[in-house]
Order: C-alpha cells, then structure tokens, then sequence
C-alpha cells in the first residue's frame, strides 16, 4: 500500500516537469515574437526574457543562449519535415511531377514556420556553430537517399553527391527565405517546377535524357 509520502514524491517531479513545460511554452512564445519584431542578430536575451515576463537568470536556467532558444522553438517544424521524409519514402518512383508534390507540402510547412526558419537562416550567417549543422544535414539527405535507393547509377561514382546536395539545399533555402520570408515576387508554380527538375537532376543524374512527369 502507498503511503501519502510515497505519493507525494512521485508526484513531484511530474509537477516539475509541468512547470518546466510552461517556462519553456512561455519562452517560446517570446522568442518567436522576438524574432518577428527584429533581424536575428538584433535580438537580445532581454528581449526574450523581457516579453515572457521573467528574468535574464531565468533564461539561463533554460537555454545557453538566444540560438538554442531559437532551435527549441523550431521543434513542431522538426516533426512536420520528419514526417515530410517519411512521405519520401512512400514515393514508389522519383520523378519531377511526384518531387513537385513533395516540395508543395515542404513550402507549406516553411510558409507555417516562416518566421522562426527565417531567423535561422539569419542566424547561419553569423553563428558559426550552425555550420556544422548544415553540413550534417546534408550528409543525412544523402545517406536517406543512398538507403532509399534514389539515387541513379547514371550518377557517375566520381561526382561529389554531397558537395551537388550542399549547393542544392543552401541555394533552395536561401531562394525560400527570400521568396517566403522576405516576399520576393515569384511565380508559385514555376518556382516550385524548377526546383523540382533541379532535384531530379541531382538524383537522376543531369544527363538523364529525360525527366519524367507521370
């Protein structure tokens, strides 16, 4: 039988985890604001502690710095590209049409985000401990595609995949943040069309004779 101490310590720490829970639902309700009044680079720690009503010392118990703060908020768009990828996966045979496909639910997600992944991409221009992200992300995108068995043999084995994927992800998200973020004028479809067939290019090989639509 349970005595009352023996309920009252099990309690606690799912008590403190509720209220850890809410500090850092409320920290990321005001970093995102932050990061939409202000350029990432402008933003402050007091800012953020600032607009959730809590001190500079509060902050630190939670996040080293503004950059994890922003890395934490960006956690709902994590889930929504994992599950993108899994989507991915379920494509029975890569082609420019079915990339378009996907790339429209990834733009959706972006447009969702636009504002915390606008920041990042900010933030990658002055924070050097993000570099190390990007390329990893790239070494990850081409391991899945290598394991999913996307990648075609006309793909000659001295081309550098990851270096083509690198060039391909940084240009797609540095086009993305000046289109979705930043409002330049583009045409949705061709936008959406053209980074489709350059994709096929990289995992069809450019030399491919044709890109397939069905």
């Amino acid at each position: 039988m349970s005595t009352s101490s023996d309920s009252g310590s099990s309690d606690m720490p799912s008590l403190r985890e509720a209220k850890r829970q809410l500090a850092r639902s409320r920290f990321a309700g005001a970093a995102t604001a932050a990061f939409a009044a202000k350029p990432y680079s402008d933003v402050t720690v007091d800012d953020i502690s600032r607009r959730a009503g809590t001190s500079r010392a509060t902050f630190y118990l939670y996040y080293p710095d503004k950059l994890h703060a922003l890395l934490d908020c960006l956690g709902e768009y994590e889930t929504g590209n994992s599950e993108l990828w899994e989507k991915f996966a379920r494509i029975e045979k890569k082609t420019v049409a079915s990339l378009e496909d996907w790339l429209e639910s990834y733009i959706e997600l972006y447009e969702k985000h636009k504002v915390l992944l606008g920041a990042l991409h900010q933030a990658e221009a002055v924070e050097p401990a993000l570099l190390d992200d990007v390329v990893a992300r790239a070494k990850n995108t081409v391991a899945r595609w290598q394991q999913l068995g996307v990648v075609s043999p006309e793909v000659e084995p001295e081309d550098d995949l990851e270096l083509r994927v690198l060039l391909f992800a940084a240009q797609m998200q540095r086009f993305l943040y000046l289109w979705i973020s930043q409002g330049l004028s583009v045409n949705r479809e061709k936008a959406i069309r053209t980074l489709a067939e350059q994709w096929y290019d990289i995992i069809a090989g450019a030399r491919s004779p044709a890109r397939h639509r069905e």
